[in-house]
């Protein structure tokens, strides 16, 4: 710059930027019970039949799947939806930060920083797997329960931003 005072103003700032995009997780359906009666199997999960499409053509954070694209298994056996066989939703980041430092004047080795950092800069939602638990009374009658294939949460905070400044001599 050909001012100082512009040269202070303006120059010598440094930016940077972490960006992350991921795939959505793979996550699994399975029974929420043993039976279509609701007999529990002392804790295990037993995976549903696949007997459709488990994809809906407008995905939406209140249905990410088509669950009635699943039956239940005969009781106390697992059935043939495979492990991992849905994603969940991709996954974006970007943080930033932009900084300087200048020169003390009057001080051999005095600096003072000035830093903004910025996390999820975008303030872009991240959005957790969905419910994943089938309930077999609902698959049994054909009417969609409400609350499987919802995503009820986020995996990363909303935008946040830190001001910081630094004096080191």
């Amino acid at each position: 710059m050909n001012s100082a005072l512009a040269n202070a103003a303006l120059g010598g700032w440094q930016a940077s930027a972490n960006v992350i995009a991921e795939s959505g997780a793979p996550f699994t359906v399975i029974m929420n019970s043993a039976t279509p009666s609701g007999a529990l199997c002392n804790g295990c999960a037993l995976y549903p039949n696949l007997v459709g499409n488990p994809h809906v053509s407008n995905q939406s954070n209140s249905q990410w799947y088509n669950q009635l694209a699943f039956a239940p298994p005969a009781p106390d056996t697992f059935g043939n939806n495979k492990r991992n066989s849905l994603r969940g939703p991709n996954l974006t980041d970007v943080d930033f930060s932009l900084g300087k430092t200048w020169s003390m004047p009057g001080w051999e080795q005095g600096k003072l920083q000035i830093r903004m950092d910025a996390i999820n800069a975008l303030n872009h939602p991240s959005f957790q797997n969905p419910s994943n638990q089938l309930n077999p009374s609902a698959l049994v009658s054909g009417t969609p329960d409400p609350s499987v294939g919802r995503i009820n949460g986020t995996t990363i905070t909303g935008r946040i931003v830190q001001l910081t400044a630094r004096f080191s001599f």
